[in-house]
């Protein structure tokens, strides 16, 4: 948890591949939660981030709240993914 792993198949090829970025202190809304990259957030620390982006979408701000057809886009994505891991290849999403 809060570990992500990036690749990147564009510039110089030297540079390409995956990275390890651990959220931390520069990610919001974590910033308020981990005092170093790396560290775990908790279930309540969770709670609390969509708890206030509920509370923003409410008030009319921006918020990252996922509704049924983000949902859905987000399903077929992790779908492509595991038919991608069958065919070991690519696939068109």
């Amino acid at each position: 948890m809060n570990e992500m792993h990036v690749y990147k198949a564009e510039g110089d090829v030297a540079g390409q591949g995956y990275t390890t970025i651990l959220a931390g202190p520069a990610h919001e809304p974590y910033d308020r939660f981990i005092p170093a990259p790396g560290h775990g957030l908790g279930f309540n620390d969770l709670k609390i981030i969509e708890v206030n982006e509920i509370l923003k979408s409410l008030q009319g701000q921006e918020s990252h709240l996922i509704d049924f057809e983000r949902g859905i886009f987000i399903e077929g994505l992790v779908q492509s993914m595991a038919k991608s891991h069958e065919q070991s290849g690519w696939v068109t999403v």
